[in-house]
């Protein structure tokens, strides 16, 4: 097979030309608040990282996985930038830590630009054919393609249930879970460009919407997600589709608010207060629960709610208390979490049963001389690969560092595609990668592990697996 019919990039810009109208005019507006309000012009730097992110993966005939993943990044760095520069507020008067919180936004808006332009830059060069695409779905069995994504959900759940275990195997079973979203690109491509069982995909996009609230950490986003990944990737994008987005996101960001306003109130109802993030009641309690008290949340409490989520989206706040403390208190480490993070991966739990699990809140506490509730109280807190990479070489050295991170992801990717079945197979792969790759709060080790861990598994799915599942989804 040729690189040029590996890969679903075919150098087309009209996505990113649509874009373009909408980033002058978001861009603009900021400006506007900003000299009306403190002229700081903060909003700045963010609206050009936007621009850049859209310019290198806003590409028609690809699955927006990266443009997603990275503009959901880009938003937990901007966010608060934005929200202060809306309400006529400095950054540091909505920040936690503002000593060194316009440090944290700066260098992690070069953090983004440097990451992506790696990731991007080993992608760049390789095309697709998008005909080879139609003639390819032509083929599939639609009714198959649902059979096959609900037969490997609930495999992959049972397999799920199973991952404490065999704890060598856990994040092995973890990735091999995402294969799911594979199929569900599948289903979600025929059913709409073939015009068929559209209301079994509906309801069972829906089912998957209601079922995540039912987790301790209400997984509801992962759906969602996934239907806009692969609606960009079904259609040309024009003004009719960003209205329908734009209305898509009002709506979940209500959602969301909703979810920030009760979330407490019912983890310690899930968990039973255990103090654990287990879920000890039936799916059917948890979501009687939430549905009793979405009906009975007062304004103040949505108020509370949207300031409580803002706060949470925004991932600069640890990085900002950990610039205030790395080097004034704690040397930098020269490396040691990057060497870290490659030994975890390397000597995996399979062959040392003895391996220390991974506690992002003991982590976050060591750079920043702030306690924060760890895993034996039922949370976590994560500083985020930015602020590793930070800790071991310093606010100049990590840029270089992330660009070559960003050529690693980047050859992975790659490496990937090369092994798939065909263009539509390299395509439906890439769609799990999301899940991997939109946290900003990601810490290093696990960003890492998990990643090595996917290119695995993917690369001995399509070796193995693939070919089998693509001959049972033809038809006949």
């Amino acid at each position: 097979m040729s690189e040029a019919s590996i890969f679903p990039y075919n150098g087309s810009n009209l996505f990113f030309k649509r874009l373009i109208p909408y980033i002058i005019v978001f861009g603009i507006v900021l400006i506007t608040f900003s000299a009306l309000g403190n002229a700081d012009f903060l909003a700045i730097p963010s609206v050009v990282v936007l621009f850049f992110l859209c310019k290198w993966f806003a590409t028609d005939h690809y699955p927006p996985v990266l443009l997603i993943a990275f503009a959901y990044q880009w938003l937990q760095v901007s966010v608060k930038v934005i929200y202060a520069t809306l309400t006529f507020k400095t950054l540091q008067d909505v920040a936690e830590f503002p000593n060194e919180i316009v440090q944290a936004y700066l260098l992690s808006c070069l953090a983004l630009l440097l990451l992506g332009y790696g990731v991007f830059s080993m992608l760049k060069e390789i095309k697709i054919y998008p005909n080879r695409i139609l003639q390819y779905l032509l083929s599939l069995d639609t009714k198959k393609t649902l059979i096959a994504y609900l037969l490997f959900s609930v495999f992959a759940t049972v397999l799920y249930g199973l991952r404490f275990t065999i704890p060598g195997l856990f994040q092995g079973i973890v990735a091999l879970g995402y294969i799911k979203w594979t199929l569900f690109f599948f289903m979600f491509y025929s059913a709409l460009k073939q015009n068929q069982y559209r209301s079994i995909l509906y309801l069972i996009i829906f089912f998957e919407f209601i079922s995540g609230f039912a987790s301790y950490f209400a997984d509801f986003k992962t759906i969602v997600f996934m239907v806009i990944i692969s609606y960009l990737a079904l259609y040309q994008i024009r003004h009719k589709q960003f209205f329908i987005l734009a209305i898509a996101f009002v709506v979940f960001g209500y959602v969301g608010v909703i979810w920030t306003s009760i979330k407490f109130d019912y983890r310690e109802f899930v968990s039973e207060d255990a103090g654990q993030q287990v879920v000890t009641v039936s799916d059917e309690e948890a979501l009687g629960y939430l549905v009793d008290n979405v009906g009975n949340i007062s304004p103040e409490q949505l108020d509370l709610g949207f300031r409580a989520m803002i706060d949470r989206i925004s991932y600069i706040d640890y990085f900002a208390s950990t610039i205030e403390y790395v080097p004034n208190v704690v040397a930098h480490e020269n490396g040691k979490l990057t060497k870290d993070a490659i030994m975890h991966v390397l000597v995996p739990r399979l062959f040392n049963p003895n391996k220390a699990a991974i506690d992002d809140s003991k982590h976050l506490t060591k750079y920043t001389g702030v306690f924060y509730a760890d895993a034996s109280m039922g949370v976590s807190f994560a500083l985020g690969y930015v602020g590793d990479f930070y800790i071991d070489f310093g606010p100049f050295w990590m840029l270089f560092a992330l660009f070559i991170f960003g050529k690693c992801i980047g050859f992975i990717i790659r490496s990937i595609y090369r092994t798939s079945l065909n263009t539509f197979w390299s395509m439906a792969i890439m769609i799990p990668l999301f899940i991997l790759l939109y946290k900003y709060e990601n810490a290093l080790i696990k960003f890492v592990g998990n990643l090595i861990v996917f290119w695995i598994v993917a690369t001995l799915f399509n070796k193995y697996v693939c070919s089998k599942i693509d001959r049972y989804l033809k038809i006949q």
